[in-house]
């Protein structure tokens, strides 16, 4: 049997009310399951010739009491569940402790531990860069008939994740908005789809600067991604390349398309409007992802690579969610 909230959920929510479950892990019970069969194999703890492993499952957290050194009390402890909720709600840990009866230690070791499982399972089908160009043109046929504006293989921009750095960190991590976080530099296609991720540069870095400094940088000027080559546009018999969508923080090139400036004529408000448009789908699916994972509204009270892989897990979860569950969000 378990402790604290984890029984009701699993004996209550799961099996009576499926949708308030969804709404507490973000998942429906068939999705929370087919996730707990991929990780369980990793967060398993090896079996000793001293003791036997706890399951993924359940995990033990054992309190001795002060009173009596013999009192051993065994708190159920649903790992992946414990998980979910906190990237789902960002709430403390001590109110973790409080529902789930677990000593806060345990907590640090089970969340990060449980985050970077995630992540490792799911990044190689769930968050990868397409290499063929008949995978990106599948892309920018998405961006043509979904948003009108053709030849896009993706959009750009990068999201502040909040933080609270060391003291010996100083004003490191502080940016221009005026608090402490890292960037996550995120492409994204014309579903909501995390396409490429990066995070982990310090806020007061710029997008482009982030960007100038990145992998996918590197590759595009590489020509390493197999772009599709340029083709005729629509209604038109003027041929151009395949682009990405961006705003004014990142620089013009080839292959990075962005807004005309302020002083522009009317024709070419028309051609923002059409450009601002499409690109807009980047900021859609960090409003998405905030939004399902709120410990990304909040000030994360972890070190630098926690953080860093806490921001990884919620976008390549994401994609999970969306893919299985072929949800649109417009």
């Amino acid at each position: 049997e378990g402790y604290g909230m984890s029984s009701m959920i699993f004996n209550e929510l799961k099996y009576e009310d499926p949708v308030s479950f969804q709404n507490y892990t973000r998942m429906s019970v068939s999705l929370f399951e087919k996730l707990l069969h991929k990780v369980e194999q990793i967060i398993r703890k090896q079996d000793t010739v001293l003791r036997e492993s706890i399951p993924a499952r359940t995990r033990y957290s054992i309190y001795l009491s002060r009173l009596n050194a013999n009192a051993i009390l065994i708190c159920c402890n649903y790992s992946l569940l414990l998980t979910l909720r906190y990237l789902a709600t960002g709430v403390r840990y001590i109110n973790l402790h409080y529902t789930f009866r677990i000593s806060v230690p345990s907590i640090c070791h089970i969340i990060p531990e449980t985050i970077n499982a995630i992540y490792a399972v799911l990044k190689d089908e769930f968050l990868c860069m397409p290499n063929l160009p008949e995978q990106w043109k599948v892309i920018s046929d998405g961006f043509y008939k979904l948003w009108n504006f053709p030849n896009c293989l993706g959009t750009l921009d990068g999201k502040h994740i909040a933080f609270r750095p060391r003291k010996e960190d100083g004003s490191l991590y502080f940016n221009y908005k005026g608090f402490h976080s890292i960037v996550l530099l995120a492409l994204v296609d014309s579903e909501y789809n995390f396409i490429y991720i990066v995070v982990g540069c310090n806020g007061r870095v710029s997008d482009g600067g982030v960007f100038a400094n990145s992998s996918l940088c590197t590759a595009i000027e590489n020509a390493t991604l197999n772009f599709p080559e340029e083709t005729v546009l629509p209604n038109s018999h003027r041929k151009a390349p395949y682009v990405i969508l961006s705003d004014e923080a990142f620089k013009l090139t080839n292959t990075i398309m962005k807004p005309y400036g302020q002083r522009s004529l009317t024709c070419d408000k028309v051609f923002n409007y059409r450009l601002s448009r499409a690109r807009r789908v980047v900021e859609n699916a960090f409003g998405i992802l905030a939004n399902r994972f709120q410990i990304l509204q909040r000030d994360i009270n972890l070190s630098v690579d926690k953080v860093q892989n806490l921001s990884l897990t919620c976008s390549v979860l994401h994609n999970f969610i969306k893919k299985n569950e072929g949800k649109v969000y417009l």
